[in-house]
């Protein structure tokens, strides 16, 4: 996970490209994303992200809520829910 992190830098003026590049990611190490999805799976959806994973959102989360005072982005929905939300439907994307 955190190779995939380290090689995928978010772009928050682009968060498209950016969901895409970590898309890439996940695709080219299947073994990360079978990993997060038994995580998912013992835990539940409801079950906080686990701890390496929400610090390295935590930069995410606070160059989104930066694009969005910029305003690089529209500021319709909070940061931190943004940036899970990449980090989700790249997961679920991934797993079709």
């Amino acid at each position: 996970m955190a190779e995939v992190a380290r090689e995928t830098p978010i772009d928050a003026a682009d968060l498209p490209a950016y969901a895409g590049r970590l898309f890439d990611g996940f695709q080219a190490r299947p073994q990360v994303l079978r990993l997060a999805t038994w995580y998912e799976l013992e835990h539940g959806p409801s079950v906080d992200i686990p701890g390496p994973v929400a610090r390295n959102n935590q930069h995410k989360a606070a160059a989104i809520a930066k694009a969005q005072a910029a305003p690089l982005r529209s500021g319709g929905r909070p940061a931190a829910g943004v940036a899970r939300q990449l980090h989700v439907v790249n997961h679920v994307r991934a797993r079709a």
